[in-house]
C-alpha cells in the first residue's frame, strides 16, 4: 500500500478558505480495510454497500472509500501533507495487525430525529437552545452539533430520561 499522490484543494465553495483539505490517491483498494477500521475507530460510521467509512481522526474528519482517503480540516498545505501521511501510516498498522482485531462488519444505523424527538421536553419552540424547534435540535444532536446540554429544559426536567437520550444517541 502506496500513496501516489497528496491532493492539497480548499472547499469549492469557500475558495478563500483559511484551511485546506487532502485527498489521499492509494495504489490499492482499501474496501478490504474498512471493516477494520470501522472495529478498531471510536465512532466509525461505516456504509458497506457503498462501501466507505468516515470517523473522526483527532479534530480532522476521514473518508475513505476504494482507493481515496479525504481528511478535512488543516490550517495549511504543509500539515495537511503530515496528516496524510499519519492517516496512511495509521492503514499501515492496521493493515498489519488484521490477524489481532475482529472485523465489524456492521452498517452505520443513526438514529432515528423522530425517535430522539420523541424524548424531548417539546416545548414548541422555546428556542433557548439556539434552535427555532425542538425537531431541529433534535436533528442537530444527531448530527453531533450540539450537545444536549444546550436544552435547560432537559436538565432541568425530572421527568426526561437523560440516559435514555445518551443511549439513543449512542454518546
Amino acid at each position: 500500500m502506496k500513496i501516489e499522490k497528496i491532493e492539497i484543494t480548499r472547499p469549492d465553495c469557500m475558495t478563500s478558505a483559511q484551511f485546506v483539505n487532502a485527498i489521499v490517491h492509494m495504489d490499492v483498494d482499501l474496501s478490504d480495510l474498512l471493516p477494520y477500521l470501522n472495529a478498531t475507530q471510536k465512532e466509525a460510521r461505516y456504509y458497506p454497500k457503498h462501501p466507505f467509512i468516515n470517523f473522526s481522526w483527532g479534530f480532522h474528519k476521514v473518508v475513505i472509500e476504494a482507493n481515496q482517503i479525504r481528511i478535512i480540516p488543516f490550517e495549511d498545505e504543509k500539515a495537511a501533507q503530515e496528516g496524510a501521511k499519519e492517516v496512511v501510516n495509521l492503514l499501515l498498522e492496521i493493515e498489519s495487525n488484521k490477524n489481532e482485531i475482529v472485523p465489524d462488519i456492521s452498517p452505520y444505523d443513526p438514529p432515528k430525529v423522530l425517535d430522539i424527538y420523541k424524548l424531548l421536553p417539546k416545548l414548541g419552540g422555546c428556542s433557548e437552545c439556539g434552535f427555532p424547534t425542538c425537531m431541529a435540535f433534535a436533528t442537530a444532536l444527531i448530527n453531533k452539533e450540539v450537545a444536549l446540554e444546550a436544552c435547560k429544559e432537559i436538565i432541568d426536567n425530572k421527568k426526561i430520561s437523560v440516559v435514555k437520550l445518551k443511549e439513543v444517541l449512542g454518546v
